[in-house]
């Protein structure tokens, strides 16, 4: 009999040192030490209390919350309590001030308009702008406005930008233009005011000799040579389509056109062979054609 209440003192006891073991507070520090072994039947003392024995560890079964309520933790043990969000504000880390930000891009990212801006003079040098650049934002108060595409800085004067194309045109004292249509026919002497050079292209050229002016029905004609420049020769040199060439030049003609001004009819256009020959003081240019026909052009200044 004494050995069978004893047992039941110690089965009493171990259950009670479980359920206030669950129901107490657990410090931090025996909650991150290891759960000691637990202690057999034999060994516990009937006259241990409930509190002296804290560190017995949950029985392996699970406790539902119908059989054991936690009572609510102490403030020292969990930490200060969090205060109340209708009395107090909510405690937040300071937004990070802004490097001279405009103030409509400010106003967006807050969601309305922004009472005391903080701006910050000394800005990070990778976030200022370089001398003489233009800002993304409409000019402010004090500031020029934004020049046009075609306006041109004082800083940069314009250049004259170097082109393959252009005229030069030169009048004359003595310009002459023959024309022989026919092998047997005597030739056709008409005068001519200057001479007119076109390149289109480096490599090639046109020489156009002007006519002049004529009174009454007398007949006045253009003629115009085109060809390519021959080996030694190098091609004008244009700025803005404005020409000057490199005297001395040769050209190889393949073609040649008349036309009647008069008549405003169209140029008469041939195939021929021929060779002009520039030089810093005069112009000479002979043609043929298959049929025989020879065509001249003289011009001095």
């Amino acid at each position: 009999m004494p050995s069978r209440q004893s047992h039941r003192h110690r089965t009493a006891a171990l259950w009670r040192a479980l359920v206030m073991a669950l129901l107490l507070p657990v410090p931090t520090a025996l909650a991150e030490a290891p759960p000691p072994e637990p202690a057999t039947a034999g060994a516990a003392d009937p006259q241990e209390s409930p509190q002296e024995k804290p560190q017995a560890g949950p029985p392996e079964e699970p406790v539902t919350p119908e059989a054991v309520a936690p009572e609510p933790v102490a403030p020292e043990a969990a930490g200060p309590a969090p205060e109340d969000h209708e009395t107090a504000p909510m405690q937040q880390s300071a937004p990070p001030a802004e490097i001279d930000t405009p103030p409509a891009e400010r106003q967006a990212r807050s969601g309305g308009p922004s009472r005391a801006p903080v701006l910050i003079r000394n800005a990070e040098p990778s976030r200022r702008r370089p001398p003489g650049s233009v800002p993304a934002e409409a000019p402010r108060e004090g500031q020029a406005p934004q020049r046009g595409l075609g306006s041109v800085s004082p800083e940069e004067p314009r250049t004259l930008s170097e082109d393959d194309f252009g005229r030069w045109e030169r009048n004359a004292q003595q310009c002459e233009i023959q024309i022989e249509e026919q092998p047997e026919s005597p030739p056709e002497r008409l005068p001519c005011s200057g001479v007119r050079l076109d390149q289109q292209l480096a490599g090639l050229l046109s020489i156009r000799f002007l006519p002049a002016a004529q009174e009454g029905s007398a007949p006045s004609h253009q003629l115009l040579f085109a060809g390519v420049l021959r080996p030694g020769s190098q091609p004008m040199r244009c700025r803005d389509s404005r020409c000057e060439p490199s005297w001395p030049v040769r050209v190889q003609l393949s073609a040649l056109a008349t036309t009647n001004v008069r008549t405003l009819g169209l140029p008469q256009a041939r195939v021929v062979q021929g060779s002009c020959s520039l030089e810093s003081t005069r112009v000479i240019c002979t043609a043929r054609d298959r049929e025989g026909g020879r065509w001249q052009a003289t011009v001095r200044w």
